[in-house]
C-alpha cells in the first residue's frame, strides 16, 4: 500500500510519498529535536507475520533510516526521546525504545494490554507513559520497568501529555465521545469528563481518529476528532481548561472535495 505524508514546517513544505513492499500504512509521526520526523506503522514480513517498522526522515522529508523489528506486530504510537532516540508502542501488549540511529535498546511486553499499546510520551523524568486499548495506564523508568500502573476502566487510550505539575492528562475518543481525564503523578485519578462529539463513521480504525495535547502556553487540553455534528462530517476541535471544564467547541465541515471550509462554533 502506498504510504503518503503531507507535512508543513514554517520554512519549507514537502510531500513524500513511501512505496516500501510490505508497508500496510503508517498510524504515528513524531516530530524530531533536530526538526527532523520519524514514523511508525504495521509491516507485512515476506508476506507473512507483522513486524514494526520505524524510520526517520530529515528536514526536507529525505529517508535517515528505516528499520524492521520482528517485534511488536505493528507500530501504533511513536515520540521522540531527549537522547535522539524514539520510543515506539505496538500491538501484542509491546514497548520498545530504540536509538538514534534506529537500534534497539530495550523492549518490554505487557501482557495485561491485551492487544494495542496505543499511546506513548517520554515523561519529564526521562522514564516513559504508556495506554493501551484496554484502559490501562502504566508509568515506566528510563529502562522500561513498571513504577505504578491504573486502570482506567474503559477503552482505548489515544493519547497521553503531562502537566507542568506533573500529573498526567489521558484521552480517549469512542466514535461517538469524547473522554478526557487526569491522573496524579503516581497514578491516582484526579478527573475524568466525557463529552458528545458524535460520528458517521462505523469503521473502526477511525476510532483512533482523534489526538489531544496540553498547551501550556493557553493553560489548556486542545482535543481533535472525528464528528457529524456538521453537513458532511468534519472534525471537531474542542478546548477544555486543566480542570476538564469546557471552553470552546469548533466544528470544522468539509465540502465534496475534502477540503476544510468553515468553523462552527458549538457551545
Amino acid at each position: 500500500m502506498f504510504f503518503g505524508i503531507i507535512l508543513f514546517s514554517q520554512d519549507n513544505t514537502f510531500i513524500r510519498t513511501f512505496n516500501i513492499a510490505g508497508m500496510n500504512g503508517g498510524l504515528s509521526l513524531a516530530v524530531m529535536e533536530d526538526g527532523g520526523f520519524v514514523g511508525t506503522g504495521q509491516h507485512s514480513h515476506n508476506g507473512g507475520a507483522c513486524y514494526t517498522y520505524v524510520y526517520r526522515i530529515d528536514e526536507c522529508g529525505n529517508i535517515i533510516w528505516f528499520n524492521l523489528y520482528g517485534i511488536g506486530g505493528g507500530g501504533v504510537a511513536i515520540d521522540a526521546t531527549n537522547d535522539g532516540g524514539v520510543i515506539v508502542s505496538a500491538s501484542n501488549g509491546n514497548v520498545i525504545k530504540v536509538d538514534s540511529l534506529g537500534l534497539p535498546q530495550w523492549q518490554r511486553t505487557f501482557s495485561a494490554f491485551g492487544g494495542y499499546v496505543t499511546s506513548v510520551i517520554q515523561t519529564s523524568d526521562n522514564g516513559y507513559l504508556v495506554g493501551s486499548q484496554t484502559g490501562h495506564i502504566v508509568k515506566l523508568d528510563a529502562l522500561g520497568d513498571v513504577i505504578w500502573g491504573a486502570n482506567i476502566d474503559y477503552g482505548d487510550i489515544h493519547a497521553l501529555g503531562e502537566f507542568p505539575d506533573g500529573d498526567f492528562m489521558f484521552f480517549k475518543y469512542t466514535g461517538i465521545d469524547v473522554h478526557i481525564g487526569r491522573i496524579s503523578s503516581i497514578g491516582n485519578l484526579v478527573w475524568d469528563r466525557n463529552y458528545i462529539s458524535g460520528s458517521s463513521s462505523q469503521d473502526s480504525h477511525n476510532n483512533w481518529a482523534g489526538e489531544a495535547l496540553i498547551d501550556t502556553n493557553q493553560n489548556a487540553i486542545i482535543v481533535a476528532s472525528n464528528t457529524d455534528l456538521v453537513p458532511n462530517g468534519g472534525i471537531l476541535v474542542t478546548k477544555f481548561d486543566f480542570n476538564g471544564t469546557l471552553l470552546n467547541n469548533n466544528a470544522f465541515s468539509s465540502n465534496s472535495g475534502g477540503e476544510f471550509v468553515r468553523s462552527i462554533d458549538l457551545t
